[in-house]
């Protein structure tokens, strides 16, 4: 694997070799920031990184280089962009200026990152609320969705205070493709790939959590590039680094499901491929391949594909319900999925069906005043409306309501849609 530099796409002339240049970089870089940059970037070869992630790489104490070149250590952004600077300089790394379009506002909210499509919005962190209107259209991230957004209402109308990202954070820094084969090949022969792969997979974990206005498109892409970058170079003894990196795509597939600027063919492709990954690393049907599928169904939902989304609900149901208890949260939580999907596909009588039987188990598994117990008492109502129960839905939703208002407040987000459904079931 050995690369003397020749290719002339390395941004450099030929007569200097990347192996010289690589060399001299990490001698004259004590701290191994250089280093440990180009090791994360290499992993994403051909795609890149955002600037904003390389700074959350220095934050999280991510970007020194493992294997020796120099200790762990936090960096503050200042620092990363100056090493950015002399690795550009050096021509081992490019950056593409993001194209800002500020025309009609003066926010500057509106973002072409490198090539994409204007995200708008999406450029301030997620509040609270907006991670519950995304649970109710049917989105949830990996681990357990529901532990803090309906038994801990308490605290659910805080805001937090907006961070913007300035204009630079949305470059995108890619390495140059000989020294990324370079880079490669030493943590190989080091025996330091699968620590290097473990850095990375916290870094873009961790960005795919962050909630900031990202380009999660570009993420998406930098995971599956680190995976099978990474995959073909892990062994039997990489075990846990294989789920972990599994993990983080199911984070990944959960950002682009919520972003407002990927397409249905992209996020359709990232999700069905991370699928067939977990099967093919884990075995089928494999408990930790579970959220990925539920985010993969919920991702049929946003793409308005509802007879898919309920199909793979109810296939996930039914494997869950082999291998736990009847009356785990789990798979009251699935169930409550399947009946929503229900909803969206307008199979309503069916959902009618599920909610009145699944809300029944709730009462008596986690009780009256359980924060799934209150919200399937609205949703019920809503499908009661939908198939024409108009007075008796109008009740259960008034009683929702009102107990939510109680726990959460009056302006809490569920209090308010339960209000307008109240308002427009009236009106029939």
């Amino acid at each position: 694997m050995a690369d003397d530099g020749d290719d002339s796409d390395d941004g450099r002339p030929d007569e200097v070799p990347v192996t010289e240049t690589l060399d001299e970089m990490l001698a004259s870089d004590d701290s191994g920031l250089c280093a440990g940059l180009l090791d994360l970037l290499a992993l994403l070869s051909g795609v890149g990184a955002a600037r904003w992630v390389l700074h959350r790489a220095g934050d999280l104490a991510l970007a020194a280089a493992p294997g020796g070149y120099g200790v762990h250590e936090a960096f503050a952004s200042e620092v990363i962009d100056a090493a950015l600077a002399e690795l550009t300089e050096a021509g081992l790394v490019t950056i593409e200026v993001a194209v800002f379009d500020d025309a009609g506002d003066d926010d500057g909210d509106d973002v072409d990152v490198a090539g994409g499509e204007p995200v708008g919005e999406s450029l301030r962190p997620a509040s609270p609320g907006e991670a519950a209107d995304a649970r109710d259209e049917g989105v949830g991230p990996p681990g357990d969705l529901d532990e803090n957004d309906r038994d801990d209402l308490e605290g659910a109308g805080d805001e937090p205070e907006e961070d913007y990202l300035d204009d630079s954070a949305f470059d995108t820094v890619t390495v140059a493709p000989g020294a990324a084969r370079v880079i490669m090949a030493r943590h190989v022969a080091a025996g330091t790939i699968a620590e290097l792969g473990d850095q990375a997979c916290g870094l873009l974990e961790d960005a795919a959590q962050s909630g900031a206005g990202i380009d999660s498109a570009l993420l998406a892409d930098g995971m599956t590039a680190c995976w099978d970058r990474l995959r073909p170079l892990l062994g039997p003894a990489d075990g846990e680094l294989v789920k972990d990196l599994l993990t983080m795509r199911s984070w990944g597939l959960y950002s682009l499901v919520l972003y407002p600027d990927a397409t249905e063919a992209g996020t359709i492709e990232f999700g069905e491929k991370l699928l067939a990954d977990y099967e093919q690393a884990l075995g089928p049907g494999h408990p930790d391949a579970w959220e990925a599928r539920r985010n993969m169904a919920h991702a049929y939902g946003r793409c308005r594909r509802f007879d898919e989304e309920a199909a793979a609900f109810a296939r996930l149901r039914a494997d869950m319900e082999r291998v736990l208890p009847a009356d785990d949260r789990g798979i009251l939580d699935a169930r409550d999925d399947l009946a929503l999907a229900h909803m969206n596909a307008g199979n309503y009588h069916e959902a009618v069906s599920q909610y009145t039987q699944l809300l029944a188990d709730c009462e008596r598994v986690t009780g009256p005043r359980d924060g799934l117990t209150r919200h399937l008492r609205g949703a019920l109502g809503e499908a009661y409306v939908a198939v024409g129960r108009i007075a008796e839905g109008t009740e259960l939703m008034e009683s929702a309501a009102a107990e939510l208002a109680a726990v959460a407040g009056p302006d809490f987000w569920e209090v308010t849609r339960l209000r307008e459904s109240i308002d427009e079931a009236r009106g029939q």
